[in-house]
């Protein structure tokens, strides 16, 4: 069986992980500032051009390398820096989140990774960043039809990553913006991934 979350271990997971983990500033220089904003513009482009799933493992590249430069981490001079950049891929990383599961054209998996991708990005976007997380909260209907449906019962191993960076994304925006009425229509189903025990879903 999967082995369940509960909201409370999820806060005091990352609750953990700041406090053992010493931030660097982030604003020391703006290394990889230049290429979030050609990736903010892709992200707009795409998203204007309602080619989402036909785009689906470019704009995966696109999440991958937000995530890795508003990574402390990976960026400790500008990941500061990178994380305000992104501010503006917000909205688009939510419509692709959502739209990336509308189609059949693309083979379910890599939509799949496309999502994890996305929810990564956005978790790393939010992450100790209270006007980012705010931002992302504010995308109240956005951020609900992402979600939800990622929150369903798992039916392939895969999902499990899927819940486990959409989680992770809750996480974030909660822990920099507790107060956010976006997540209030979030709770039911992440209180019911984490207490409802399930079966092994099947590995296609």
């Amino acid at each position: 069986d999967l082995s369940p979350f509960t909201a409370g271990t999820l806060t005091k997971s990352l609750e953990s992980f700041q406090a053992a983990m010493t931030l660097p500033s982030g604003e020391e220089d703006s290394r990889g500032v230049v290429q979030v904003e050609r990736i903010v513009n892709s992200l707009q482009l795409a998203v204007e051009s309602k080619e989402i799933v036909k785009r689906g493992r470019v704009l995966r590249g696109y999440a991958e390398e937000l995530s890795t430069y508003c990574d402390p981490g990976e960026n400790a001079t500008a990941f500061r820096q990178c994380q305000a950049a992104a501010h503006k891929a917000i909205d688009p990383l939510l419509v692709v989140a959502r739209d990336a599961r509308l189609s059949t054209e693309t083979r379910k998996d890599t939509l799949t990774e496309v999502r994890v991708a996305v929810f990564e990005a956005l978790a790393r976007i939010c992450f100790d960043n209270a006007e980012a997380a705010a931002a992302t909260a504010e995308c109240s209907e956005l951020l609900a039809a992402a979600v939800l449906p990622t929150l369903r019962p798992a039916e392939q191993v895969q999902q499990q990553q899927e819940h486990l960076a959409a989680l992770q994304m809750i996480q974030a925006i909660a822990a920099a913006s507790p107060e956010a009425p976006a997540l209030a229509p979030l709770l039911p189903s992440v209180a019911a991934l984490a207490t409802k025990r399930q079966e092994p879903p099947a590995d296609e």
